[in-house]
Order: C-alpha cells, then structure tokens, then sequence
C-alpha cells in the first residue's frame, strides 16, 4: 500500500522558512543604505534607522551650529566621542570636537583636536577655515595662506563668498 502525503504542505514551510529571512535581509539593506544615503543631509533621520558614526558625526556637527540651549552641546559632545569611539578617523567628529573645546575655552585642547583633524583630511572645509582663524590670530601671514590655499582646494563653497572672480 502506498503512503500518501499532502500535496504542497512542505512547500508552504520552505517557502516561509525562505521568505522572512529574506525579508529581514531585504529590510537590514534597506536601513542602511537609506541611512547611508542621507546621514550627510538629515543625520536623524539616518540615526533612525540605522546608529552609523557618520550619522552620529553630522549630528553633532548640526547641534553645533544652533544655540546651546537645553544641554545641546553636551549632547553634541556625547555624539561625536561615541562617533569616534565607533570609527576612529572619523574627520567630523574630530572637527566638532575641536570646536566645542574651543566654546568650553579649552584652547590646548581644540589646537590638539584640530591638528589631529588635519592628519585625518586635509579636505575638510570646517577644519582648514578654523586652522586660517588661528593662524591669522597668530599673525603667521604665510601659514594663513597655506590653509587658505587648502580651503579653496577642497570646496567650491568658499570660492564663491571669499572672491567675485570664481
């Protein structure tokens, strides 16, 4: 006698067992791209959906640019050290590091944290323009220079505010 078994009963169970993994791949995926994609544009949004240091970097990079009401430097603060923690040669975060020492009027410090920015990347618009500052403020015409030679190097954007030629 034959045994009988129920047609697709298994097929029903491989096709489930194939389908949510793929889906939670599919979703995995989709996280972190988006993140990727806009953790330079709105960074909390990124930190949503996927906790990237770059995300964290950017963020604290834009509480930076606000007010510090409410603890937002600290927070700032919090960020970029978790965003360094998370990847060490991260530029932003060095950077807004750097200038939140300066804001607690820590100079020691944010001199150190810029010159560690710079050996980072020397493309990094925010740090070269802190670099010019210093240097100015130190009357080293000729170092001012270098970094402003720098600074017109790695973005379009200053070119045309600093010159109506460009």
């Amino acid at each position: 006698m034959m045994e009988t078994r129920p047609v697709g009963g298994g097929r029903w169970l491989r096709t489930i067992g194939i389908g949510v993994p793929t889906l939670a791949a599919a979703a995995l995926s989709f996280a972190v791209s988006y993140a990727a994609v806009t953790q330079r544009q709105a960074p909390t949004k990124a930190l949503v959906l996927w906790p990237s240091s770059e995300a964290k970097a950017g963020l604290a990079a834009q509480l930076l640019t606000q007010p510090d009401r409410d603890g937002s430097y600290a927070r700032a603060w919090r960020l970029a050290q978790a965003a360094l923690q998370r990847d060490p040669m991260s530029v932003r975060a060095v950077s807004t590091l750097a200038f939140l020492a300066a804001e607690k009027g820590n100079a020691v410090q944010a001199a150190r944290l810029l010159a560690y920015s710079e050996r980072l990347s020397r493309r990094d618009l925010p740090t070269q323009l802190a670099l010019i500052e210093t240097k100015v403020q130190a009357n080293d015409v000729v170092g001012a220079l270098v970094h402003y030679d720098r600074a017109l190097r790695t973005s379009k954007r200053p070119r045309r505010s600093w010159s109506p030629y460009w």
